[in-house]
């Protein structure tokens, strides 16, 4: 049997910072079905490493490889596909905000010829269920709730039909209570996608998460559970776990 082709696999890959430096190496291999969560005291660098991950940030050193590719040699012509199969979402991904949440939704899918538009409503709406969405989908973005704009987001990224979404903490603007609500839709996603996420919501990764980095000032460190983490004796992931205990 042939072994799953990673969707993204980087070996010692290091992100461009903005200093001009090279950010600490990154050894990382998507797997089907795993649910990928990054952890760290600098959330925009958390941030960079999606997005150099996600193959929109430069690289200074080591190597990226999506679907066995390398993105160096990655004809210009193929990136609107991999765009589609790999999707970021940032923390300021904004709705276009003259149209109503649901024409959010099915307008990227329609420019992208991915099926006719009574199919792409009826996409819409059930993901809306499955996403427990209850606001007013045909109300402008700015009469939304943090939530419901959040859940409009990863929707219109679902939309397209990715293998890999990657998302930056997309809990930071919402009350805990609120939280299970993304975590039940990310669960049952990630059964059939790679789900890679930056994130202080401590909950999720415990109960969640096959893979755990934790991005240091000086070393990226991984764990293949939460259990393995909570026991590591390093000095920054101590500090880090400190926060949530005191």
């Amino acid at each position: 049997m042939q072994p799953e082709l990673a969707a993204i696999h980087a070996h010692q890959l290091q992100p461009e910072l903005s200093s001009g430096e090279a950010g600490c190496p990154i050894n990382l291999r998507t797997k089907k079905g795993h649910i990928v969560c990054l952890l760290g005291m600098n959330t925009q660098l958390l941030d960079i490493y999606l997005r150099t991950l996600a193959g929109v940030h430069a690289i200074s050193a080591g190597t990226l490889e999506l679907y066995g590719q390398n993105v160096a040699t990655i004809p210009e012509l193929e990136w609107p596909l991999l765009r589609q199969k790999i999707s970021y979402i940032s923390k300021a991904t904004p709705l276009l905000s003259v149209a109503s949440g649901f024409n959010n939704l099915i307008m990227p899918s329609q420019y992208h010829n991915k099926d006719e538009k009574p199919a792409l409503i009826k996409k819409a709406q059930q993901l809306l269920m499955d996403i427990d969405f209850q606001g007013n989908s045909e109300a402008l973005p700015a009469y939304l709730s943090p939530l419901e704009r959040v859940q409009l987001s990863i929707i219109r990224a679902v939309m397209l039909d990715p293998e890999v979404l990657i998302l930056d903490d997309p809990w930071y603007a919402l009350d805990p209570f609120e939280y299970s609500i993304l975590n039940q839709f990310f669960v049952t996603w990630a059964k059939a996608g790679t789900l890679i996420t930056a994130t202080s919501n401590v909950s999720f990764v415990r109960k969640h998460a096959q893979q755990i980095y934790f991005v240091g000032k000086t070393e990226v460190h991984f764990f293949s559970s939460w259990y393995e983490f909570c026991a590591s004796t390093h000095s920054e992931v101590k500090e880090y776990l400190a926060l949530f205990h005191e």
